[in-house]
């Protein structure tokens, strides 16, 4: 609703322009007839709203020739009115479902990655418990600390060769 707010109170901005227009014009031709239902504005007013939107009740209807010819220009105009807006909002709300398909891959893979760093770590020999378990703790401190991908591992790789070396020593 909020990306598509300009759409539609253009939407609504034209449909209100249109029912005045529509309901001014068939008030001025139909009030003459005397068997005409337009007894207000109001009357006019209720019509071109629900022609516009093709609900089309049939309380109110014009009986002349030229408003029968007019309430289907209003019909025609309310139908193309309402229809435009909606490839707009449609490329809007696709636009945010692949947006959020993305995140949504995006957090899977950062969850995943997650547990495949942990389990690798895990998988290192008894022999070399010790190594594993100092790997699992720069790996800790490390992803928290450092973003870019290159310094991580360059990090890790020469830490832990310098705990290995000071623990064979």
């Amino acid at each position: 609703m909020k990306a598509n707010y300009k759409e539609l109170g253009l939407l609504f901005l034209l449909l209100g322009m249109g029912a005045i227009m529509f309901a001014s014009l068939i008030f001025v031709f139909e009030k003459e007839d005397p068997e005409s239902t337009f007894k207000t504005m109001f009357d006019s007013y209720w019509w071109a709203i629900i022609t516009m939107t093709t609900v089309g009740y049939g309380d109110v209807s014009p009986v002349t020739g030229f408003g029968k010819v007019l309430g289907c220009f209003c019909a025609i105009f309310g139908v193309l009115v309402i229809g435009l807006p909606i490839p707009i909002i449609g490329n809007s709300f696709n636009k945010f479902y692949a947006r959020q398909k993305r995140w949504e891959k995006r957090e899977t893979m950062s969850a995943h990655k997650k547990s495949q760093n942990l389990s690798t770590s895990h998988k290192i020999s008894v022999d070399e418990k010790r190594y594993s378990i100092c790997s699992w703790i720069i790996d800790q401190i490390i992803t928290h600390d450092i973003r870019g991908k290159t310094k991580e591992y360059q990090m890790k790789n020469d830490l832990l060769d310098d705990i290995y070396h000071l623990d064979n020593q």
